[in-house]
């Protein structure tokens, strides 16, 4: 019994420190969608990008860890997280 706690504390240690990686990237990510807003407005663009959108999920349906595909339900995760992130950059390049 110890044993298994200990096996799930170290997992979520792990966790932890992906969260703070995810955490970095997340706001690294959101600053340059700042930037992009900038450019957007000063140029006259829309807000939205269709074609961007499609090359980003098109980018993870290609993409390969350990030269295996991700699977099918993980990828269900990641497109979902992924919507969430551009519907929040979009928000933000809301005026």
């Amino acid at each position: 019994r110890m044993e298994v706690k200990k096996s799930i504390q170290n997992f979520r240690q792990e966790i932890d420190l992906i969260d703070s990686q995810i955490i970095q990237l997340l706001m690294n990510r959101f600053l340059m969608v700042d930037e992009i807003k900038q450019i957007k407005r000063a140029e006259k663009l829309p807000i939205e990008d269709k074609l961007r959108e499609e090359e980003i999920f098109n980018r993870i349906s290609c993409v390969n860890f350990d030269n295996q595909k991700i699977n099918k339900d993980i990828f269900e995760n990641i497109y979902k997280v992924y919507r969430t992130i551009l519907s929040e950059g979009k928000k933000r390049q809301s005026p």
